[in-house]
């Protein structure tokens, strides 16, 4: 998955223009963040977007609960998702 993201604001404008920043980044998500981000729109809850990561990935996705929280904060943080 790659997410796109606007670069708005008058910080962000002013850094294109002075520092030739992009005005649209692109983010390449992971295999573990791509299916996560795909399991978004269809579970409800993180203990059944972890299940479905667990059942894929396995030891892999380990420390998963972790993982995820930092995963959903970052995301927060950049404004991709909303807390309900």
């Amino acid at each position: 998955v790659e997410l796109t993201v606007e670069n708005k604001g008058f910080f962000n404008r002013l850094a294109q223009k002075v520092f030739n920043r992009p005005a649209i980044s692109y983010i390449q998500l992971d295999a573990i963040g791509s299916l996560v981000w795909l399991q978004l729109g269809q579970k409800d809850d993180v203990l059944s977007i972890s299940e479905a990561v667990k059942e894929k990935f396995g030891q892999e996705a380990e420390p998963l609960l972790q993982r995820l929280g930092q995963f959903f904060n970052i995301m927060e943080q950049h404004q991709l998702i909303i807390r309900k």
